[in-house]
This record gives C-alpha cells, structure tokens and sequence, in this order.
C-alpha cells in the first residue's frame, strides 16, 4: 500500500500531521545527535546555534521528502515566488512588531529582576551564528514543515474558515497555529507562568498571521519573512542589550 493509499483511510488527518511532526523532529534530533559528535563538544557547548542549524536542516529536508511522496509538487506547498500579492510589506510589519513583543515576553522579566541575560555569549563567531539563523533559516525550515506541509495536507482534507472581525482563516491555519503555539509548551516547566503564558499567546497570534498570508499569497514567502523578522528582531535587541550591560 502506498502512502497515499494509507492516508485515504479514515484515519484522522490531525492525527497524521501529528504523525508528520514526530516523525521529522525524531529523525531529525537522531541526525543531529549523530553530526553533533563530529565537533568538539566544547564548541557545541559555547555555539548552540550550530546543532540548530542541522536540526532545522533535516527538518526541511524530510518535510520536502513527504511532499514529494504525497504528490502534487512543491509549488502546491506554498515552494514559489509567484503570486498576485506575498504581502511582503504586512510580512515585515508583523515581524517587526512580534519581535519587540517576543523579546518583551522572553526576557523583559530577567532585566526587571536585576538579573543578567545568559546563554548568548558576545563573540564574533556566537552573534554572526545565532543572527543569521534567526534571520534567515529558522524561518525557511519552520515554514516548510508548519504552513507549507501540515497546512497544506490539513487545506486538503477541511473545508470552512473561522472568521474574526474583517479576517477570515481556513481552519486548517487554525489548526496548526495552534499546533504550533503547543510546541512551545516546554515552556511551562521553566517554573514562570506568565512567560510561559505569554509565549503561548504570541506564538499562537503569530501563527494564525502566518497561516493568513500562506492562504491568501499560496507562497510560503510571507509566513518567511515575518518569521525570519520577528526572530531577527528579538535577538539582535538581545545582542545590543547584552552589549551595554544587559
């Protein structure tokens, strides 16, 4: 039986994006703890980006792979640059915004404890690392697997919308922004319920916004580049504020 013969059974197609993710994050987590021994642990330890950059690799490889195997080409996933409009400037608005709200959220109450802010050590090589890959590939990789994959799959299999004042979302973006906002459930063991509340909130708001520029521009290239911006944004104030003292 083929993979698409397997999943025109009855079995529920939230069940099979789930599926989709653990799959491509196991995977993915074995590959990296394997390339990961190829470097000294020393530099693992002090570049953590470096094993994110091959996680989020294998993240988009495998998602393609699926793609692939379901049919129906990669341009159906949201993979091109056409369109009538990719909502390039709301993209950048939204990013921008989300990334003072993210940095608020994640780190305002560190600064108002008095505390400094650690893991991210003021280096050349550290800030390049972590810049670049907030700024263009933690949004690339993500994107393929949330908006390009499991919405896609999940358009295919839901009809209806859910409406909110003038915007409308197919439910299938409902689904996975909030996918989307449980996979940073970790949150909440970190023992500060309003940071863990808050992340939830803004990644769930972020990725109903993603979901909305995916359906309207059918380009993955909007959900990317506010992606990319609210990361970006967050973690280059990260880095000037850890420079003057922070």
């Amino acid at each position: 039986m083929s993979l698409k013969e397997v999943l025109k059974t009855k079995v529920s197609p939230v069940i099979v994006v789930i599926v989709f993710v653990l799959l491509i994050g196991l995977l993915s987590e074995f590959i990296t703890l394997y390339v990961g021994k190829l470097f000294n642990p020393e530099t693992i330890k002090s570049y953590r980006w470096i094993n994110l950059y091959i996680n989020h690799f294998f993240h988009m490889v495998f998602a393609i792979v699926i793609m692939l195997l379901l049919g129906g080409g990669l341009k159906s996933y949201g993979i091109t640059l056409k369109s009538k409009n990719l909502y390039i400037l709301p993209a950048i608005f939204v990013g921008m915004l989300f990334g003072v709200v993210m940095l608020l959220v994640d780190h305002f109450p560190t600064i108002l404890s008095g505390s400094k802010i650690t893991g991210y050590d003021l280096n050349t090589p550290n800030v390049i690392g972590w810049l670049s890959f907030e700024w263009v590939f933690a949004g690339l990789s993500e994107e393929i697997v949330a908006r390009g994959l499991m919405m896609t799959y999940l358009m295919k299999k839901f009809n209806g919308h859910i409406k909110f004042l003038k915007w409308d979302i197919h439910v299938a973006g409902v689904i996975v922004a909030v996918l989307f906002a449980l996979m940073h459930i970790s949150s909440f063991w970190s023992g500060n319920l309003i940071y863990a509340i808050g992340q939830q909130l803004y990644a769930l708001i972020l990725g109903l916004c993603f979901a909305y520029f995916y359906e309207k521009s059918k380009s993955l290239v909007s959900p990317i580049i506010a992606h990319n911006v609210s990361n970006g944004i967050e973690f280059l104030i990260l880095f000037l504020l850890i420079g003057i003292g922070y």
